[in-house]
């Protein structure tokens, strides 16, 4: 969707970024991180792979549709949506 620069979204712990956008998820699996290593974070002057970077990080295109076409080529098995109902269980 477009960005909406009015809105500002609850999950972060800061309000300084602003815009909202909606995600729709096309995959939802487990890749093992050894799947991923070999591609950098090449806009990083540590060179880094993108298993050790943190949530919102923006890739070059050629990572973004090299993650892709990993995570459309993917034998997977499983997803964190089948472990759900264990973290939605209230700890006695």
């Amino acid at each position: 969707s477009q960005i909406d620069y009015t809105r500002s979204s609850t999950v972060w712990a800061s309000y300084k970024w602003k815009g909202v956008f909606k995600v729709r998820r096309i995959f939802v699996r487990d890749i093992p991180n050894v799947n991923l290593r070999h591609i950098e974070l090449l806009n990083s002057t540590e060179r880094k792979p993108v298993t050790n970077s943190r949530d919102t990080q923006e890739l070059l295109a050629e990572a973004g549709q090299d993650m892709l076409r990993i995570f459309h080529t993917h034998p997977a098995r499983t997803s964190l949506l089948q472990d759900f109902a264990f973290y939605e269980v209230p700890s006695i």
